[in-house]
Order: C-alpha cells, then structure tokens, then sequence
C-alpha cells in the first residue's frame, strides 16, 4: 500500500537541496510527523549516494530526530501538482524546485521520490537565536535564559555523541539543523531538542575520535565547517568544531551581524578575548576554545569531558533531592524558577547548586509547622560538601528554630542569596574558609553566623532582625556589610580571637529605644582589627584589639587592655 493512500499531506513545512518537508498524518488526522520528499535522479550518483545516507540513520535517542519510515514511490504530474498547491504563492527555492520535477513527470510519467517520514518536531535552533538576539528585550525578562542556554548546549552535546558512538559524523551541525520538540503553543521552545538533517553524514563503522578518513571536500555549512574538510581528510573532531561555535553562539547569543566576524577572529587569528568570562556553563570559554582550534591535534577529540561535567535541571522537590544525593563532583545543578520544598543536603564535593534568582524559593513542605530543637542542626539547605558554590536562591522559612543555609564543609561559596527566616539563623557558617558574599537577609532573627576559621563575609545586608553577624572562631573577615533596625550590628564573641571587620556601616537607627549596639566586641576576645566601621554604638572589652577610622555616633563603652585607637572618632 502506497504511503500516499494511509497518509494525508496537510502543510508545507521546509525546503531542502533537492527536497521537500510537509507536515503528515494518518487518514484519521493523528499521529503527526514530518515527511521528507527527495526526488531521484537516476543519473546522479552523488544524489542517490546522500539519500541513502540519510535513509540509513535509523537510530532512537532522546535528541535525535527519529526516522520512523523509510519507503521509495513513483509519483505522477497529479501528485506533484497537489504538492506544488500546498507551497506559499511565492516563487521560491521549494516553487522552482517542485516544478522542475513536475516537467521531468510530465515527459516521463512520473518521477522516483524516496519517502522519509520522521518525527515531527517544531521550530528550529535558529530560530530560537532570532528571537533571543535581534529581540534582546525577550531575554533579558526572561529569569530563567541561563538554564534555558545549558540545556540546549547540553542536549546537542548528548545527541552529538550519541551519533559519533554509533560511527556517524555529522558533518553539517548548526542550528537549523536542531529542533525544538513539538510545541503545544506554536510560541514556545519545547525539549527536549533533536539533532536533524543526516543528508551529510558519513558512517565510519569502527572509526575512533582521532582517525581521519578520506571523505569530499568541502561538505557542510561554510560558517560552521571546520578547516579539515576543505583538505578531503576529517574525523568527529570536524562535528565538535561546528559544535564548539553553536555553543558560543546559544551561550553568548551572538547575533547574526557580528557572527562572522566573531567565527572569523576566534578560528582564523586565535583571538579569545571575544569570548566573555561569565558565561553560564563551567569552564565554557576553555571548552569553545578547545573544540574551536584550528589545529587538529590541539582540538578536543571527544565530547566526553564536556559532558562529564555533569548539568543537570532540578524541576521539582523530588528530582533535586535525587540529583544531591547522585551528585558526582564538578556537576552543576539548575534550579527553575518554582519552589522547591523540603530541607535538601549538598553531601559531595565540587557541586554547584545555581538558581534563578528570586524566582527560585526554598522552603519547607507545605502544611509542616515542627518546632526544631536544636537550630544549629536544622536548614532548608545543609552544605556539608568542600569546594561547592551556590548561588542564586531565595529561602524562606518561617518554621520555629529552622535555618535557612547551614554550612558545615569547608572552602564553599554562597552569593547572590535572598533569605527570610522566622527565628532561626539565615546562615550558620561551621567550617572554615568559607566565602559568603551579596547576602540579603530580612525579617530574620539572627543574619550571619561564622563560627569556624578563615571565612570571609562580604557585601551582605540584612534588615530587620536582632543580630546581623556574629563572629566566633578565629581569623574571620567581615567586609562591607550594611545594616538597618537591628538590635546588634556586628557581634565577636567571647573566645574567639584575629577576626578583620572592614567598611561596615549602619544605614538606620538601631532597635531597642537606644539600647542597640552597632558593634559589640565581648570579653576573652583578642587580637581584632576594626577598620572603616560607622555606627550608632560601639562596645568593646578583651585585649589588643586596633581600630582605625572607626565612628561612635554615641559614646562608645571601652574595657579591656592593649587597644589601639587611630582616628577614633568618639573615644
């Protein structure tokens, strides 16, 4: 039975070199793909050589487009007229094409056309691009752009390897060759994505990443073509350049009138600079420009170590709580912009833990009123991991003596955090050589508490609250902290000793009808360094400790022994 009896052609979907994509069904109107057309011509090898190369690509995998059906008919000048009618009214590249072939129909019959129906996905790579870069508006609304951009490089990079594990180079990788996954709304970029358009590919069985093949010339898109195919002898390493530049493309959003010079510069005169140093995915600039090398034996081989790094995208409570405990190091977990709930536990080292800002709250499950007995024990999130980063997140919790980020491991950072919590810590630091930085703490009991050695506290604020940052341990640094209707401002505790407090300040009046301290050293405290502090109160007892451009708007209370004073301003 003919494809054209159990199937209805319905709309003109793309254009190709020497063929045509509609979009098909079955006679009910379900089961939806898109249907590649390639007329034959008998006389061509070199054609009838790259349809069945892409007949051949018959592989299942998440983000590889699926060849569902494979099939060779003959079609007659009637059923090439009833596809030239579904084109646009305009003349163009598909118009000319069909029609030549409706003429060779008209002289021979009819016309030898190989059917591939695969299925069917929605808007391509570069169309995603267009909107995000001539449109800048669109992305800088959109919260979530940065975990949008690692999933696409993510998802070509899996699909990419999948192809080059079953011997299969690519050879023409670029966005219009990525497709989004069918939208429900034709508005939206729906994943997973799929790698498309085998029409290039070349199938090396037994080929490894290095061994290079004699193959033609000048294959591929020109802008994404890597050096080594003009010479007729590439492997994989040629896919993994064009990879290389789409990755620099979806991670910078270059846009089209700066891409050729952009390509240009980075592949032809080695110049890095152009590419940015925060870009959204680990060590992205080291990886664009090793897959990006004009020199074969300084290219990277494989997709392995990039993928090996592990991005993964948390979209609720359940998956987060899994991907923390199967963490491997160096894996970067994303966060959308929902909530998550539950207390959560970085138990590896070397993870990073990125949300979207404000958009992403952790809090506890809902309905949960447990009054926690110890607070030093009790976090939404507890850090407990080494060299681990997060960043990003907004923690609410209102449950009594629970924390928000109790961080127990050592050499971690935290930065650009939002956090709210009823009366417990926003942020207990135990270990040692921390970093906790662009902390914004309200509504809290107690702001930052640093107990271990060598951690740096730098650029947070906090509001409302009875104290903003305690200090226990030994040689802790607090750096531009500002304040505002709290009851302490900075507070060493009794037994620690050799903390740094610099360029901190309080913003408004304290709490507690003049009874407030800005900063309060307590007794049994040695060896402190106060530089650039302004508040309301000072209090200060224990041994040796310096202060340099530091201001009492009140008298301050001085005990203890050894201080020295440079342009105290109160005393």
């Amino acid at each position: 039975m003919s494809f054209l009896t159990t199937h209805r052609i319905t709309n003109f979907l793309a254009s190709g070199s020497f063929g045509l994509v509609f979009k098909t069904s079955n006679q009910n109107g379900v089961s939806l793909s898109a249907t590649k057309f390639l007329f034959c011509e008998t006389d061509n090898s070199r054609r009838l050589q790259l349809i069945q190369r892409e007949s051949n690509v018959q592989l299942k995998h998440e983000n590889v487009v699926e060849l569902v059906q494979v099939s060779e008919e003959f079609f007659t000048p009637q059923v090439i007229l009833e596809l030239r009618s579904l084109l646009p009214n305009c003349k163009d590249r598909s118009w000319t094409l069909i029609t030549k072939y409706l003429h060779q129909a008209y002289e021979t019959g009819r016309v030898q056309v190989h059917i591939l129906k695969m299925e069917l996905c929605g808007p391509t790579l570069r169309v995603w691009l267009d909107y995000y870069t001539v449109n800048p508006i669109f992305y800088k609304a959109q919260a979530d752009l940065n975990a949008v951009q690692v999933r696409i490089v993510s998802e070509c990079a899996e699909g990419l390897r999948f192809l080059h594990t079953n011997d299969i180079i690519h050879r023409d990788f670029k966005p219009e060759n990525v497709m989004f996954s069918l939208p429900e709304d034709r508005n939206k970029f729906i994943f997973p994505l799929k790698i498309g358009d085998f029409g290039l590919s070349r199938q090396i069985p037994n080929s490894t990443s290095t061994s290079q093949v004699e193959m033609t010339q000048h294959v591929g898109t020109d802008s994404y073509m890597a050096p080594e195919i003009n010479l007729g002898r590439y492997s994989k390493a040629a896919d993994i350049y064009s990879f290389g530049l789409v990755m620099w493309e979806v991670l910078q959003l270059i846009n089209d009138f700066d891409r050729p010079e952009y390509f240009h510069r980075r592949v032809n005169e080695n110049d890095n600079h152009l590419i940015e140093k925060n870009l959204p995915l680990p060590n992205a600039k080291y990886f664009i420009v090793r897959m990006t090398s004009k020199q074969i034996d300084y290219r990277m081989k494989d997709l392995d170590q990039f993928i090996e790094q592990r991005v993964r995208f948390a979209h609720n409570s359940e998956q987060l709580t899994t991907f923390l405990r199967d963490a491997v190091p160096r894996e970067v977990i994303y966060l959308g912009e929902t909530s998550y709930e539950g207390a959560f536990e970085i138990g590896k080292d070397n993870l990073t833990l990125k949300g979207m800002g404000e958009g992403t709250i952790m809090r506890p499950v809902s309905g949960e009123s447990a009054e926690f007995q110890n607070p030093s024990e009790n976090f939404l999130l507890s850090v407990r991991g080494s060299n681990c980063t997060v960043v990003g997140l907004k923690f609410e919790t209102f449950q009594k003596n629970q924390g928000g980020i109790g961080v127990f491991g050592n050499a971690n950072k935290i930065s650009n955090i939002s956090l709210t919590t009823r009366d417990g810590d926003a942020i207990s630091v135990f270990g040692d050589d921390n970093v906790v930085k662009k902390l914004k703490i309200k509504n809290s009991r107690n702001g930052i508490t640093i107990l271990g050695r060598g951690n740096t506290a730098d650029y947070n604020y906090m509001q409302n609250g009875d104290e903003g940052i305690s200090l226990d341990g030994v040689s802790n640094v607090v750096t531009t902290f500002c304040w505002s209707n709290l009851k302490t401002g900075v507070s060493i505790r009794s037994g620690s000793s050799s903390h740094r407090i610099l360029d901190t300040k309080e913003i408004d009046k304290l709490q507690g009808g003049g009874g407030g301290v800005g900063l309060r050293i307590d007794k049994d405290t040695a060896n402190c360094c106060i530089t650039n502090v302004k508040a309301e109160k000072i209090s200060v007892d224990g041994s040796c400790h310096s202060f340099r451009n530091v201001k009492s708007e009140k008298n301050p209370e001085i005990c203890g022994e050894g201080h020295i004073f440079m342009d105290f301003e109160g005393v």
